[in-house]
């Protein structure tokens, strides 16, 4: 509770649910505050001032309709070459089973669900889109879930509902997907704004 505490005092702006989610952990391993060379990549390359003069809203945004960062292109890329294809990459090795499980987890979730199972952190850098701060193994599974249930519609919509049917079972038996609910690409996310 008093490292919490401690992030809290230091980001009083944001909500406790951002704080439990994408920070507690990662302090609980390399101290607060946030002076170990891993934080930079954790606080997006940003120093603590400029996350304390942040605001935070939770909004319902299309992620088709956005326009996202060429930094959180490259990396949902890389993370779906990893978990997704199985392709090495520096995500495979550097994450590891740990973080395809993260994957696998969030796309289980979003096929049940149709939603995240915890909305997604991001930033509005000016004219350059939007990065995702915390949650890109949710918005790769968002990615991939859509795209497969996109297909799995478009197969459905035809005569061949034998191979509707085995999409199914494949579903179910490579990730456990026992059931898929509508899915929407309108989402629950966090924004931050400076």
């Amino acid at each position: 509770m008093e490292i919490q505490n401690k992030i809290k005092r230091d980001l009083p702006n944001f909500p406790a649910e951002i704080i439990e989610d994408w920070l507690l952990p990662r302090a609980k391993d390399l101290g607060w505050p946030p002076t170990h060379q891993n934080w930079q990549g954790i606080l997006f390359t940003k120093d603590i001032e400029f996350w304390s003069s942040v605001s935070w809203l939770q909004e319902d945004k299309n992620l088709l309709e956005m326009s996202w960062s060429k930094t959180t292109l490259n990396i949902i890329n890389d993370l779906q070459s990893a978990y997704a294809l199985d392709e090495k990459n520096i995500y495979h090795s550097l994450l590891g089973m740990s973080g395809k499980t993260r994957y696998l987890s969030a796309l289980k979730y979003l096929f049940e669900h149709g939603s995240f199972p915890k909305p997604i952190c991001l930033l509005k850098e000016g004219g350059n889109g939007y990065s995702v701060v915390d949650g890109h193994h949710r918005f790769v599974a968002w990615k991939v879930s859509y795209t497969l249930i996109n297909t799995l519609n478009k197969i459905q919509s035809t005569v061949f509902e034998d191979k509707a049917n085995s999409f199914r079972e494949t579903l179910q038996r490579k990730w456990g997907i026992d059931s898929i609910k509508p899915f929407s690409p309108i989402q629950r996310v966090w924004i931050a704004s400076h």
